[in-house]
Order: structure tokens, then sequence, then C-alpha cells
């Protein structure tokens, strides 16, 4: 809009002075002119007025151009990652670009006509106005390196690169942060001088404490991984400026937990909210965190570092990208010092060896031998391949050579005693290393057990006769007892034959006894029944009319004669009508005769209630009473 407004003004203000200059040299001119005239002057002055739109066109965009270039060159410079700086010969800041006021920490507004010096650590002034001077003196392009202070900030270095300008009045200065080169290159230095093998100071405890101090975190620890990786064992621990006394943790629902396996694990702020299990978190207030994994020469995960601090950082790349740096070295420390551990121990083994282990050369001296060695083979340094335990030592040098694996077992006596060798050629050390063993009590189990096996030999040759012999007795009784068998089995069978025949005999005589037994029970059941309701009633009738003596003689002797009768079957017979009395028993035979009470009444001479009293006293007695069963119908089933 500017520019539009700008371009307005001159086209008016360049008009109006046209005008003007038009109306002189008209006055100047005749005033009397012909048609023809004023028409060629008109055509000139049209002619004229597009040569000057053109002209004026062409200064536009040359201004446009122009002005674009401007814009152009002040972006790259204040915009541009290097930092520029115009400094009078006093030192005085007179220009400076956005990325030189963020490097001194200062609006770019407030800078103007202040020293630069005074932004420049206190012990490097007087070099830095040194440096100016040399630039003045030389009129040259020279390069210097400074440490800036930072208000609530840490320290920032930075490379300066300074020149006079052409009229020698003010230096162009360029600034860039070489602060991350600037401790990279630091941390090389230490890792270059420190460990235990230069300083003598603990490797790992002289990191920790780096780490802090450099990196301005509170608390730094290095760990060992154990258990499969589930568990860390500190190897140092530097927290608020002193250490910690080493220890074993679980590295479930930590951060370091999610380090192990990754290059770099951060986190910028808030660490101690995301993992609340974390008591030691929770009790130093941790903010920020950042971890690294150790790896092996075989690419396992041994160990990690990690740096927590209890303010939030917003840029963690330095901090990680010196992680980085050292983590390779205090891995190499790491592994280092768990194969020095592994080469100790493996070293303890044949040391502690209770079997003899000794090291010859090709000559047959000693070179080594173990504790048990110098106890069981006494004297064998000092007389070589003369010792039993090197018998025969050129052989043996000769099947080593010859043999494709180069080793070889034998065995040696040496003082009463048997020794187990086994030899192994060392092609790298030109040396034979002897395993040896105590063998003296196997060997005489051994000789033991073949005159045993020879005994054993003599007994089995005199007991394989016996038992051949006994092998064709017992061949001639097995054919004999076969025999036997064979007629025993047919025996057998006849007998089942028989067997079957009887037993089907004998169920056929079951089924009839118990045809016949039923038979005879219902026929005495039924006489017994016929009798006390056909007879006995009408006898007691007789017996109640009046009558000579002669005839209640003869009705006594026939009740009598019955009862004789009849009292087998009394005793065999279980049916419910022997508990009725004479009287029940000629009305139960009335009823299923289909009588009624006022017919049996009639017939037996008695009034139909003393019937109806015998009819319930038969149900109650056949157990029916109260229920809706008709007496006639009971009656004639029971029959």
């Amino acid at each position: 809009m500017k520019k539009e407004r700008n371009d307005c003004l001159d086209a008016a203000t360049l008009r109006r002075r046209a005008e003007a200059r038009l109306r002189a040299v008209a006055k100047k001119r005749d005033p009397a002119r012909t048609l023809a005239d004023t028409q060629r002057l008109v055509h000139e002055l049209q002619v004229h007025q597009i040569e000057l739109e053109m002209q004026n066109e062409e200064l536009r965009e040359s201004r446009v151009q122009v002005e674009a270039v401007l814009e152009r060159y002040t972006d790259l410079y204040d915009f541009s990652p290097v930092g520029y700086l115009t400094l009078g010969r006093d030192g005085v800041i007179r220009q400076v670009n956005l990325t030189a006021a963020h490097l001194l920490g200062v609006e770019r507004a407030r800078l103007p006509r202040r020293r630069f010096e005074h932004f420049i650590d206190h012990s490097e002034r007087t070099g830095f106005q040194v440096f100016l001077d040399k630039v003045l003196a030389s009129h040259t392009k020279a390069v210097c390196e400074v440490t800036l202070l930072k208000k609530n900030k840490g320290p920032c270095s930075v490379q300066i690169t300074a020149i006079l300008s052409n009229d020698g009045r003010e230096y162009r200065v360029t600034m860039v942060d070489i602060t991350e080169r600037t401790l990279i290159e630091r941390t090389q230095m230490f890792l270059l001088n420190s460990g235990r093998s230069i300083s003598g100071e603990d490797f790992f405890r002289a990191l920790a404490c780096y780490l802090a101090e450099t990196l301005d975190m509170d608390y730094v620890c290095i760990d060992r991984l154990e258990g499969g990786g589930l568990d860390a064992k500190t190897e140092a621990v530097y927290f608020d400026g002193k250490f910690e006394d080493n220890l074993v943790y679980a590295l479930k629902d930590t951060p370091c937990g999610d380090v192990v396996g990754k290059t770099i694990c951060s986190f910028p702020r808030d660490v101690r909210r995301l993992y609340p299990r974390d008591a030691s978190l929770q009790q130093m207030k941790a903010e920020c965190y950042i971890g690294t994994t150790l790896w092996d020469s075989r690419r396992q995960a041994i160990g990690l570092i990690a740096v927590i601090g209890n303010q939030p950082r917003d840029n963690l790349s330095l901090a990680e990208a010196i992680l980085k740096l050292v983590a390779i070295r205090a891995a190499g420390e790491l592994e280092r010092r768990q194969v020095e551990a592994e080469t100790k121990r493996l070293a303890s083994f044949p040391m502690l060896n209770p079997r003899p282990v000794v090291e010859v050369d090709l000559a047959g001296h000693v070179h080594f031998r173990n504790p048990a060695a110098e106890q069981m083979l006494p004297g064998l340094g000092e007389r070589g391949p003369e010792h039993p335990w090197l018998v025969d030592w050129e052989l043996v040098m000769r099947h080593l050579s010859e043999s494709p694996d180069k080793s070889m077992v034998r065995e040696v006596p040496v003082d009463e005693k048997w020794y187990q060798q086994k030899m192994n050629f060392v092609q790298d050390d030109q040396r034979v290393r002897i395993y040896g063993a105590d063998i003296t009590v196997r060997r005489q189990a051994s000789e033991a057990l073949l005159k045993a096996y020879d005994e054993v030999e003599k007994r089995v040759v005199e007991r394989t006769a016996e038992l051949v012999r006994s092998n064709t007795e017992l061949a001639l009784e097995i054919q004999r007892r076969k025999q036997m068998e064979d007629a025993l089995r047919c025996k057998t069978l006849e007998l089942k034959d028989k067997t079957i025949s009887l037993e089907e005999a004998n169920v056929a005589l079951k089924v009839l006894l118990r045809e016949i037994g039923a038979d005879k029970n219902e026929l005495e059941e039924k006489v017994l029944l016929n009798i006390n309701q056909l007879i006995f009633p009408y006898l007691e009738k007789l017996k109640k009319r009046k009558s000579d003596a002669k005839v209640k003689a003869y009705l006594d002797i026939l009740e009598s004669n019955l009862n004789e009768i009849v009292s087998p079957l009394v005793r065999n017979l279980g049916s419910k009508f022997l508990r009725f009395s004479h009287t029940e028993l000629q009305v139960s035979n009335l009823v299923q005769q289909g009588k009624s009470t006022k017919e049996i009444a009639a017939i037996m001479n008695l009034a139909q209630s003393t019937i109806d009293f015998h009819r319930n006293n038969i149900r109650g007695k056949l157990g029916i009473k109260n229920k809706k069963i008709n007496l006639m119908t009971f009656l004639t089933s029971l029959k």
C-alpha cells in the first residue's frame, strides 16, 4: 500500500511540473497558430506523453526490483543462522541481527550503543581486546573463540570472525554458536584423559561427576544390567553434588526400564508424573530425564546411563549428543570390566582344580603346574622328560603332530599310582597341556573285575553244562506233561458236557418242583377255604340245634376229624382268610356268590346290622377299609 501511494504522488508531481513547463513554453511562442500547427502540436504532445509513461513504468519496475533486493538482503541479514554485528572501533555495538541478539540473550532494540565486551566472560575480555587490536593493525580477517555470559542461562561458546571495514571506522563481526562442538570436544578430551588406567580415579565415578557438571543435572547414575535385563546394579551414583552408595533395583515401572534397548530416551518435563510408581523420582522431584543404553561388542544391552534434573528442559539435543558420545566409551569400559572378571574367574579353574594340570613345551620342559600337580607329582619341574609323568615324550610329540585333532589320551604309572593323561597340543603357543586324573582305584577295580570276570566265565561254563542237562530232562518232562494235559483236556470236555446236561436237568426239575409246590399250596388253600366256608359253618348250626346225645357225639367226632385233616394245611398256608371267623368266612363266601346283605341275613337267619358288622370286619382284615373298593370284586380276585 505504501508503494502504491508513493507511485501516485510521483505521477501527480510529474504532471504538475509538465503542465507548468507547458505554460511557460506557450507564453514564449507566438499565440497565433493555425489548426494544422495545433494538431501537430497535440500529436507531438501525445507521443511525448506516451514516452514519459513508458519511462515512468520502467522507473517503477526498477524501483520494485531495488526494493525486493533490499528486502531479500535485509531478510538474509536479520534471519541468517550466523550472528552479524557491526562494532565501532571503541567496541560499541552499532548494528546487530536477530541471531546475534539471541546469542547475547538481549532484545535487539536494547543492544545498540552497548559495549560488546560486557557480554564476554571476565577472564577472556583482555584477550578479546587484543584480538580486535590485531584486526585493526593487520586489516585482515581473524578468528577467535570466546564464552558469552547469558542472564539466567548457562555460558555459550561462540566463534568470532572479524574484519575491518573499508573506511577503517568499524568492525564487521560474525558469531557462530559452537557450544555443542566445544562440549563435545571437551567430552572427547575427558574420555581420552580419564579412566582408571590413566588417572587412577574410578572411571564411572569420574564420568558421573563430569556429566552432572557439564549437563547441569542433579542426578546421574551408571548401571549394569542383571537378571536377564530385569534388574540394574549401579556402578556410580552422583546426586546433589556427592556420590551415593551402589545398589540393585528393579527396572519395572521406571524410565530406566523404557531406556533399555533404545539408543536414547528423553523426557523434557513431567517425568515423575509419567512414572508415579518410581519412588526415587518422586523423592528427588524429578522433572526432566535422559537415558541411553550401553551396548557390548555383540550388540547386546549390558548397561545404561541416566541423567535427571529438577527443572524442565525445552531442548535436550545437546545432552542427548553428549550421552551418545560417552555411551560408547562407557560401554567399552563396562564390557572390559566384565571380561576381566570373567577372565579372572576362568583363570581360577586350573588353580582350584583338584586334579593335576601341567603345561609342557616341545622339549618336555614344564612351564606351568597347578597346586594339585605340585603335590601329586613331586620333582616334575626339575626332572622334566625324565619324570614318569612325561615318559616316552618323543613318541607322544610324534603322535600329537600326526593326530588330526592334535590330542591323545594315555595312562602312565607314577609311584605306585596310575594316572590318565588327556593331552592337547596348542599350535599358537607350541605347548602341550596335560590334564591328569588319578585312576589308581579305577585300575585296581578293573583288574579285580577282570579276575572276577574270568571266575564268572568258568562258572558260566559249568553252569551252562548243568543247564543243558536240566533242559534235556525238562524237555522230556514237558512232553510227558503235554500228553497228560491232552488226556485231561479230553476228560474235561466230557465232564463239561455231562455238567451241562445235569444243569439242564436240574433246571427242569427245579421248574417242575416249583410248579408242583405252587399247585400243592393252591390245592391246600382251596381245601382249607372250602372246609371253613362250606362245612364248619353248617356244623356249627347243627350243633346249635337240639338233638340227641348220639348225634352230638357224631358231630364232635366229625369236627375233630376235619380239624385233624386241615391242621397240616393250616400250618403251611399263609392266606388272609385264616384270620376270618367261621361266620366271617360264611359271609365272605355268600358275598362272592353275589348275595346282598338282605339275602345273606335271611339265609343265615341273622339281622342285617349283624351282616354289616361282619362285612366291615372282613374289609378291615383285608386292608381295604374306608377305601373305594368293591368287596365282591376284591374277594373274587383273591380266589
